[in-house]
């Protein structure tokens, strides 16, 4: 049986993610909650190739390196685009075991419980996360409709987040969902002892817009949060370690540690569909300016920059780091910046422009859950 069927759907503008919202018992947060994350601007799944900015644009966006041709499998996707194939779950927990051999870490699944549960699940793994020093990542497979029905969303037939618990006692939403499930996940995190950070672009945004979500289509969950996974705990987790930072903007918890938003990877944002979704990450953490402008498809957004949440006082921390004590100098900060700028042209950029398909639409998500069904059994008949 497929799971994964209307994992995303496309949404309204809505309004600032940071504007007050009544709050209710399937969304405790107060923060809108839509039946799936929207596309960034209501387009297609796959989002058209990005225009060079124009002078009015933004001083940060850097102009992006010639790409780099794809390899003969790529080119052979590029040219044949075979039709959609959904994971099953047998699939996913294949793949999960097939990571966790890969990348030396514990990679675990589940497919029951409600979100205090799920919640509860990721306190234990934070605690022994701490107790081994090593990562622990956790993928929720929600496959019963009527969990999803019952927090007023409508489900489609399955969803996948993808969390991983981190040595100092954190959990990290890779990638965050606009859904209630995911939503009252994170406050019952937020409402424990145990941090949480989520990679939420579309909080990153100071006015009114539109949503921002690395996901385009409406089958990708699975594939994005493994490929996610996967590159965030690679070569001893390096990625969290030197190109991840976590915005503290919670409340201090016990130790001073604090909840907050995470700045995803500029490698992990070569899976993104949206060139919205990398456009604000960019913005966010190359712009000098407290705020900076991003334009896409003629629209403008406004997000508040690493250098505009450093200058209102907001610790900025490395997600590995101890809680509450690896607060970054004005001096590490600036080291970041440039060497998360660095690898978003020269390592990330020029892979994911080569994934651009005839049409102008970044394949490379796409691509990956067609080599995940490849590498996966397919579910007997």
């Amino acid at each position: 049986m497929k799971i994964f069927g209307n994992c995303c759907k496309a949404t309204d503008v809505v309004e600032n993610a940071h504007s007050a919202r009544p709050r209710s018992e399937s969304n405790p947060t107060g923060r809108a909650a839509s039946p799936r994350p929207g596309l960034d601007d209501g387009s297609p799944a796959l989002q058209p190739r990005r225009q060079a900015p124009a002078p009015s644009e933004t001083a940060s966006m850097a102009a992006a390196p010639r790409r780099a041709p794809p390899s003969a499998k790529k080119q052979d996707f590029l040219a044949s685009r075979p039709a959609e194939q959904q994971l099953t779950l047998e699939q996913i927990q294949h793949l999960a075991a097939h990571y966790k051999s890969k990348l030396g870490v514990d990679v675990k699944t589940s497919t029951t419980g409600g979100t205090a549960d799920v919640a509860g699940e990721l306190q234990k793994l934070a605690r022994t996360a701490q107790e081994t020093g090593k990562p622990i990542a956790y993928l929720f497979v929600n496959k019963r409709v009527g969990f999803l029905e019952a927090e007023a969303v409508s489900t489609g037939k399955g969803h996948v987040d993808a969390y991983v618990a981190t040595p100092n006692g954190r959990v990290l939403n890779l990638v965050a969902y606009d859904m209630a499930s995911s939503y009252n996940i994170e406050s019952a995190l937020t409402q424990s002892d145990t941090p949480v950070a989520v990679m939420d672009l579309t909080r990153l945004l100071t006015g009114s817009g539109g949503k921002v979500h690395p996901q385009g289509g409406q089958t990708e969950c699975g594939s994005l949060g493994l490929a996610s996974m996967k590159e965030y705990l690679k070569n001893n987790s390096e990625q969290l370690a030197k190109r991840s930072l976590v915005l503290c903007t919670g409340s201090p918890k016990a130790g001073g540690a604090q909840d907050g938003l995470m700045i995803p990877s500029p490698q992990a944002l070569r899976y993104s569909q949206s060139d919205l979704a990398v456009k604000v990450a960019h913005a966010v953490v190359t712009g000098t300016d407290p705020q900076a402008t991003v334009e896409h498809r003629g629209q403008k957004y406004t997000v508040k920059t690493l250098a505009g949440y450093a200058q209102d006082g907001v610790p900025l921390e490395r997600p590995l780091a101890t809680p509450g004590s690896g607060r970054l100098s004005t001096t590490e900060l600036d080291s970041f910046r440039q060497q998360w700028a660095a690898a978003y042209d020269h390592e990330m950029t020029p892979k994911r422009e080569a994934m651009r398909d005839s049409a102008g639409r970044n394949a490379y998500l796409a691509q990956v859950q067609h080599r995940h069904n490849a590498r996966a059994p397919q579910e007997a008949a």
